[in-house]
């Protein structure tokens, strides 16, 4: 019996010489090749999977970083185009609404009050909306609870000045 521990792979040609039952040994070793296989972890279709492997996990997550990237670009945009809608036509309105009562202050005050009283309602409806969306996009919000608050606060402002009783649930 022979033990060989911690052969390199590789082949290797072992020669023996036995002897028989007479002791008569024979003339010419016997070659045993052997082969010793490299662990799978060394081999060449080992390392190409696990490259592979390793180039498509580092795709996939910066696939997933650009796609949160456009996501959020897409937000921001679509943020900036209510922002400019809803501010731009309320200003614009104010804008109009402030020179026409100033034309007619003198002439028809009564009419110039009730523009500057358009003023002010339109003024705290755009204070209003600009508190909705930085609420909105305040990261701290992003709760069940907080949103539940908002609807309630929400539905007092608008139910309660009706004499309209209700309860969330």
């Amino acid at each position: 019996i022979a033990e060989y521990i911690n052969l390199s792979p590789g082949t290797y040609t072992l020669l023996v010489k036995a002897a028989n039952s007479q002791g008569e040994w024979t003339s010419e070793p016997i070659k045993l090749t052997l082969k010793i296989a490299y662990p799978f972890y060394q081999t060449w279709w080992f390392l190409f999977i696990s490259i592979f492997s390793l180039a498509w996990l580092v795709y996939w997550f910066a696939k997933q970083r650009i796609q949160q990237i456009q996501e959020r670009f897409q937000l921001r945009n679509k943020i900036a185009a209510d922002l400019h809608d809803e501010i731009g036509s309320t200003l614009t309105s104010i804008s109009i609404l402030s020179n026409v009562s100033q034309q007619t202050i003198e002439t028809q005050p009564q009419l110039a009050k009730e523009m500057l009283q358009q003023i002010s309602a339109q003024s705290k409806s755009i204070q209003q909306s600009m508190s909705d969306i930085v609420w909105s996009i305040n990261p701290i919000n992003d709760s069940f609870e907080k949103v539940l608050v908002k609807m309630k606060v929400f539905a007092a402002e608008i139910l309660e000045p009706q004499n309209i009783q209700f309860q969330f649930s």
